[in-house]
């Protein structure tokens, strides 16, 4: 089924996730947007993204878990990444 399927985890920025919800569906993609969502458990720890989206269209972008966006951008244009 075509369309975008939202799952809820525990976000820690409701109201971020909120708009980004908005923005996201506007885009119209198809695929998966995780919030809050562990992506990843190991036997002491797990990894969670504030946001995931995994799309044909888009490709993989997400949101670290408890970091800025701001800040995230600025450590990959420090990193020379783009």
């Amino acid at each position: 089924m075509p369309g975008l399927e939202i799952i809820y985890g525990k976000p820690t920025n409701p109201t971020a996730v909120r708009e980004l919800v908005d923005v996201v569906q506007r885009l119209n993609p198809e695929g998966t947007l995780y919030l809050g969502y562990p992506v990843l458990a190991l036997a002491d720890d797990r990894v969670n993204v504030e946001a995931l989206l995994v799309s044909a269209q888009y490709g993989l972008g997400g949101l670290p878990h408890g970091v800025p966006a701001s800040r995230a951008g600025r450590k990959r244009r420090l990193d020379g990444d783009t």
